[in-house]
């Protein structure tokens, strides 16, 4: 079954340093790589000389860029920027995204397609990162004025990303508007955009709604082109406190996600994006027990198949 999944990891989940995350990767048998942190820097903010360096790193290691991830949106908050085409911080935000498409752009030869990661804006009210926030099954809801603005602010990006010929790919989080991948459906939807596509997350949704993954999936299925895994488990209901886990020790429902993603064909990437620390342990560590976590249900579900 592995055979049938393309899989890859967020490069700084394993190191700061491209060049070893690359190889690692590689020894890991991965093929896709998704660009977030590199060398101290965020990607959009990368030289001349550093995308140079990614392309040989790339080649060299016989892998692919799948995104150039930014934050893009992720700590907008609307509130503070009663009108985001006037706002220089929205202005701001659309420089990073920008900067992120050119570099894309640039690194197409050893690319599948141009993307850049970008958010939905900050939902409101949301203290910090969002955890602990509340753990509604709607994760909160989306009403329509909200929707509204999303969308306007998202054309602008899309008309960026239209001359740059790259798409952007919208990941739910928790502390944005775009949480579950019922509300992140919604936002696609009601942009319209052929520039926008998901990258699904199911253990964001999952902290988002505690709830398992497959009305999220069912959802952002016509629109996810990459799909981000991890683990989590909720600490404290009542406050929506969550820790993530290493994949296979949380409540994320791994397997039947796998199981899924296999029977409907999904041909994007499947990234590991770690977050869980062990205790001592590296991030390197870290990922590499993560990422096996991820293979034994990989291989759980090639036993199914072949049973």
């Amino acid at each position: 079954m592995t055979e049938k999944l393309t899989l890859g990891v967020v490069t700084d989940e394993i190191d700061p340093d491209f060049e070893h995350a690359c190889a690692v990767a590689a020894e890991l048998g991965m093929q896709v790589v998704e660009m977030n942190n590199l060398w101290g820097k965020p990607a959009d903010r990368l030289e001349a000389a550093d995308i140079a360096r990614v392309r040989d790193i790339v080649r060299r290691s016989n892998l692919r860029v799948d995104a150039v991830g930014t934050l893009a949106f992720k700590a907008v908050e609307f509130s503070k920027n009663p009108n985001l085409h006037t706002s220089s911080e929205y202005r701001e935000h659309l420089e990073t995204i920008g900067r992120a498409a050119r570099i894309a752009r640039s690194l197409a030869e050893v690319s599948d397609e141009p993307a850049v990661r970008i958010f939905s804006f900050r939902r409101e009210p949301m203290e910090g990162l969002g955890n602990p926030s509340p753990i509604l099954p709607d994760g909160g809801g989306l009403p329509d004025d909200i929707l509204e603005r999303i969308v306007g602010g998202l054309h602008a990006a899309c008309d960026l990303a239209q001359q740059e010929g790259v798409r952007l790919l919208v990941e739910n989080v928790r502390s944005c508007w775009g949480n579950t991948g019922l509300n992140t459906a919604r936002i696609l939807q009601a942009a319209n955009r052929p520039e926008l596509a998901i990258i699904w997350d199911i253990a964001n949704d999952f902290v988002s709604c505690g709830q398992q993954y497959r009305e999220g999936y069912v959802a952002t299925k016509p629109y996810a082109t990459c799909v981000h895994f991890k683990d989590a488990r909720v600490v404290d209901p009542t406050i929506g406190l969550t820790a993530w886990m290493p994949i296979g020790q949380g409540a994320v429902d791994v397997d039947g996600q796998v199981a899924d993603l296999v029977a409907d064909g999904f041909r994007g990437p499947v990234l590991l994006e770690t977050h869980w620390r062990g205790d001592g342990l590296t991030k390197e560590e870290s990922s590499r027990q993560s990422f096996t976590g991820l293979l034994n249900s990989i291989r759980r579900q090639t036993r199914t198949v072949a049973g």
